[in-house]
């Protein structure tokens, strides 16, 4: 229960900031201020701007040092901080406490040295200075800055922030510590604020400096340990083996989480600990009739969890149930004014990432004027997005809007000059044979492109004269392998050049080289795992495959190679259609590819229904690829469907194809129809 209750005459008192209660009237209240409380180490990068958020708000800075080796303390002291050092003991919740024991002023402000409070929350903080403190937290919107998908983007959480300082409010657990009140045994009450702070360490090269991962990893599996029945600690500890590519452990953790959890009060964490937990299970398992159970628990929980409406959207997209994965979308969209409801967000959901999905989903089904639409609007939402752009110039061209598609890939190399804008750009010229305009960028941006940009040009420069003939590609292809020797694009590219001209002994130079070259981008590792494949190494092809899709999850193509790789083995067909039923999204002939690749495995495992619902999902009934047609035939008589396969037959038969039409012979001729063979036959051979 509350630990305070309003007596009869708070009342017919003014309410206070944030309609904190009142504290009891013998409570004796600490001076007036805010004592910010921080633990830090080697937090130069943005101490400053952190500390500088607070100037003129907080009353002191109290600071705790776990080891800083860089200009940290010369940055505290420059805004003169009370510092005091203590040796690390892999527990943040002790190094929190030993923070908050310095603090002298009414009311404590934490902060991490990555995050700053927002400018409008400073008048917010500067009246609470004066309020009156007793056992009450004050939520806070913490915006998590991120460049998720190369532009600034933002997931929000509710975090208690500030509280009164006392010893009788102070942290537990050793990682991703949560505030309690004399050690657990009071609840205290609780106000939600408008304050917002900023977090800058979510962009991936933070992340990775810091080396997040290998730090926590210990203390979320000691979390685990010292108090088995803590499902916080399972939930974090579950996030770090998903995280890790470690999906059945964490699974099985984040299953735990939602078991323990069932039939309480919905905690901050637990909502997220169903969505993740329903996503795994689609996305590593294909189990989807699961995923859905699972998010749908969620949702009577929790009906208008923006999350969770997003996550039901996605694993309908993924069984390929693309009308239904539009309505969650939508919901999700629907939620806009309902973010601050939740402990944690993420606010692009209904800015353009349920647009964008919502687009992929009829592309999917090959509706490109209806994608554009959804596209263009989360374009105008977030312009800053280059993955959007790049595929809407892809419809764009795909619907023979030529202008448009050159436009916005104009404006986002005008805008945003990096790699892949120019990469895009020059590659569309290119296609479009505006050899002259490709060469004249490609000219402008080489002076002052890193290496590997360098290598993407000279490589589209490479492409340009083998396509016109108006120079030798050699050149510009080996000054591309010079900055990336194991750039894919351009060992592709050579390695058909030498081929065409018969130089034997360069090509083997090049292929016998290429094959201990560096991978960094996913076309690297899709040409160093194709070749693999093609030398009847599967074992190393699979190992190629699988450590480019840790850089780029969803790449289709190294999906295909990697179930190419793993069917050539008999104990990993099972897992090569299981990853080949993931490839349902994307650039429809890799979808195709895919669907074919995995029909054809299951024939292999005489799995026909199966097989013949995979060439349907991808294909639909009447495919116009000829060696689809074929197949879907053969299997509708692997199951003793001669009818149907006839009737698929015959509606093709119009095209005057001679393979069609000799299948269709060879079909009646087993159910002992001669005289309907010889006539079919003839046909076929006399069109053909």
């Amino acid at each position: 229960m509350p630990i305070h209750t309003l007596r009869t005459d708070d009342s017919q008192r003014p309410p206070l900031l944030f309609n904190l209660p009142y504290p009891p009237d013998d409570y004796e209240q600490l001076p007036e201020g805010i004592s910010l409380c921080m633990i830090v180490k080697n937090e130069e990068r943005f101490l400053e701007a952190c500390l500088r958020s607070v100037e003129g708000i907080v009353d002191e800075i109290n600071i705790v040092d776990t080891g800083s080796t860089d200009r940290t303390l010369e940055i505290a002291a420059k805004f003169g901080a009370r510092v005091e050092h203590r040796e690390w003991r892999n527990d943040f919740a002790w190094a929190r406490n030993e923070a908050l024991a310095m603090a002298t002023k009414r009311w404590v402000l934490v902060l991490d040295g990555d995050e700053e409070v927002a400018p409008e929350s400073r008048r917010q903080l500067l009246d609470l200075r004066t309020q009156p403190a007793y056992l009450t937290v004050v939520y806070v919107r913490i915006h998590n800055d991120t460049n998720e998908y190369g532009a600034n983007s933002m997931m929000s959480h509710s975090l208690p922030r500030i509280f009164p300082a006392t010893p009788r409010i102070r942290y537990t657990g050793v990682i991703h510590e949560m505030l309690t009140a004399d050690e657990g045994k009071t609840q205290s009450t609780a106000v939600i604020t408008p304050i917002r702070i900023l977090h800058r360490g979510y962009t991936a090269d933070v992340i990775g400096s810091k080396k997040k991962n290998e730090r926590n990893a210990p203390l979320l599996e000691r979390a685990t340990q010292i108090d088995e029945n803590d499902s916080f600690a399972w939930f974090n500890y579950a996030n770090y083996l998903i995280g890790g590519n470690r999906n059945d452990e964490g699974i099985e953790c984040m299953q735990k989480v939602v078991d323990m959890e069932r039939g309480k009060d919905m905690r901050g964490y637990v909502p997220l600990a169903y969505t993740f937990l329903a996503a795994t299970v689609a996305s590593h398992l294909g189990d989807y009739d699961r995923a859905l159970s699972i998010i749908d628990e969620c949702l009577e929980r929790l009906p208008k969890y923006v999350l969770a409406l997003y996550g039901k959207g996605e694993i309908y997209a993924r069984a390929g149930r693309f009308e239904e994965s539009r309505e969650w979308f939508q919901k999700a969209i629907a939620t806009r004014a309902f973010e601050e409801w939740y402990n944690v967000v993420d606010e692009e959901i209904v800015v353009w990432k349920s647009q964008s999905n919502i687009a992929t989903s009829y592309v999917n089904e090959g509706k490109y004027d209806e994608a554009i639409t959804w596209l263009e609007e989360a374009n105008r939402n977030k312009p800053d997005i280059l993955h959007i752009k790049e595929r809407l110039a892809w419809l764009y061209e795909r619907t023979k809007r030529y202008f448009d598609a050159e436009f916005i890939l104009r404006e986002a190399f005008d805008k945003y000059p990096e790699e892949r804008s120019v990469v895009l750009y020059v590659n569309y010229l290119a296609r479009r044979n505006r050899f002259t305009r490709a060469l004249e960028v490609i000219e402008e941006s080489l002076p002052n492109a890193a290496p590997e940009l360098r290598a993407s040009l000279n490589t589209a420069a490479g492409a340009i004269m083998r396509k016109t003939g108006a120079g030798d590609p050699v050149p510009y292809l080996l000054a591309a392998l010079e900055d990336a020797p194991g750039a894919g694009l351009a060992l592709e590219l050579l390695d058909n050049i030498y081929l065409e001209r018969n130089d034997e002994i360069s090509r083997a130079r090049l292929r016998r080289d290429e094959m201990d070259a560096p991978l960094v981008n996913p076309t690297d590792y899709l040409r160093r795992s194709s070749r693999l494949l093609e030398d009847e190494r599967y074992q190393d092809a699979a190992r190629v495959a699988e450590d480019g899709l840790t850089r780029d999850a969803g790449n289709a193509s190294l999906l295909i190679n990697l179930a190419l790789a793993l069917s050539k083995t008999p104990e990993g067909i099972s897992r090569a259609i299981d990853i080949l039923d993931a490839v349902r999204i994307g650039d429809p002939d890799v979808v195709h590819h895919a669907g074919a690749l995995r029909s054809d495995l299951l024939e292999r495992e005489k799995r026909y229904e199966e097989a013949f619902e995979t060439l349907e999902r991808a294909f639909g009934e009447f495919p116009t690829n000829e060696d689809i047609l074929l197949q879907r035939s053969r299997l509708l008589q692997l199951m003793g469907r001669n009818d149907a396969a006839e009737k698929g037959l015959r509606a093709v038969m119009v095209r005057g194809n001679k393979r069609i039409g000799l299948e269709l012979a060879a079909l009646m001729l087993k159910e002992g129809r001669f005289n309907d063979a010889q006539t079919v036959a003839a046909e076929a051979l006399a069109s053909a």
